[in-house]
């Protein structure tokens, strides 16, 4: 039998145990009979799925029984099919259905809802001058349009632990596959905007928000398969801050997290050995998934950020920055030009984007029932 076979069963069976002193010690502080009921039948259903786990006890593969936990869960099931065959995954940043559509068929593997990109696509600074509930409903018209995992950019949970454990069950409920929250204090500001001051919360306090948000996806969902990444921007604030940042990110992953991010807006090969250092060590002392946005490090390839230890890259705002510069060019030659032949060369095909809105089940639908 496979050593990490019987590691995966022990951890599993020690998150049941968690789970069940967590509804036992509920079961003491209440009188209501019906949550008794309903907390009860959580607890049997995940004793069950445990048992149903040891009884595959023959199995010899530990990916055979990694995949048996994590079937049901299609962004940890991503990460772990590309971690085993030694493949980065590649996220794409969108901010509207349309370019959620176009990078799926490009081949992302997942897909980044860009706080970034929604605020650029309403022509505002990206500074939580967007609310919570206009970046879902950003974020809800476009994850029913596509078939690959959705994370969701949550700044700093739009707030404190109060604030972010909202955030993260309407996430859940619009069925993203998880969420990132940041270390940045509310309101925020883009990493990447020049600022006389920044701030970043108290580790404790973001400790905090990754706890409430675990817990009460914890108590809606007992398997527990939304997915939680935090994201530090210590080098942001200072890049020389690397044990500050070390700190930060092993104390996020104890407190829960299933991914960290570790971000910098480094511009040159010295500047990214911080990045670096930081990174080597995390990898070293943590088991998570660990991720990156190269935006201002875009000349490193792919695979020297998977030889460093990144699982998973972010793919952030080349989406909205294409389609800005595609915009202003056909613009200025259909404006300029004599006639609005001079774009032609800078757009597709009418046919085109029938093919992309689906034209074809419309007619298909329009036969079947419009009478």
């Amino acid at each position: 039998m496979n050593e990490n076979y019987f590691i995966l069963v022990k951890q599993n069976m020690l998150e049941m145990i968690k789970y069940s002193k967590s509804e036992f010690n509920k079961f003491k502080s209440t009188k209501n009979s019906i949550y008794l009921q309903q907390a009860g039948e959580k607890l049997f259903n995940s004793i069950e799925n445990y048992i149903a786990l040891i009884n595959k006890m023959r199995i010899e593969s530990f990916y055979e029984a990694k995949q048996l936990v994590i079937k049901d869960k299609p962004l940890q099931k991503l990460l772990f099919d590309n971690k085993v065959n030694k493949k980065l995954t590649l996220i794409v940043g969108c901010h509207n259905a349309l370019s959620a559509f176009l990078a799926q068929e490009a081949g992302a593997h997942a897909l980044w809802a860009s706080g970034y990109e929604f605020s650029a696509s309403m022509r505002l600074p990206d500074a939580n001058i967007l609310t919570m509930s206009e970046c879902l409903s950003i974020s809800r018209s476009f994850t029913d349009r596509v078939t690959i995992p959705t994370i969701a950019d949550c700044d700093n949970g739009f707030g404190n632990a109060i604030n972010s454990i909202r955030t993260a069950v309407e996430y859940q409920r619009a069925e993203f596959s998880g969420i990132c929250i940041e270390d940045n204090v509310f309101p925020k500001r883009c990493s990447f905007y020049e600022s006389k001051e920044r701030h970043l919360e108290n580790i404790d306090t973001f400790v905090g928000k990754i706890k409430a948000v675990k817990d009460v996806i914890r108590e809606r969902q007992h398997d527990n398969n939304f997915f939680l990444i935090a994201r530090t921007e210590t080098l942001i604030v200072d890049n020389n801050n690397i044990n500050e940042a070390i700190d930060r990110l092993l104390a996020y992953d104890k407190a829960g997290a299933d991914g960290l991010l570790l971000h910098t807006k480094a511009k040159n090969n010295k500047d990214l050995e911080s990045f670096f250092a930081v990174a080597n060590e995390i990898k070293k002392e943590s088991k998570k998934y660990l991720f990156c946005v190269p935006t201002t490090y875009n000349w490193v390839t792919y695979e020297q950020l998977y030889g460093l230890g990144f699982d998973a890259i972010i793919l952030a705002n080349y989406g909205i920055r294409s389609c800005v510069k595609a915009m202003q060019d056909t613009f200025s030659k259909i404006l300029n030009g004599e006639s609005l032949s001079k774009g032609n060369d800078n757009v597709v095909p009418m046919k085109e984007i029938f093919r992309i809105v689906s034209t074809e089940d419309l007619r298909e639908n329009e036969s079947r029932y419009v009478l």
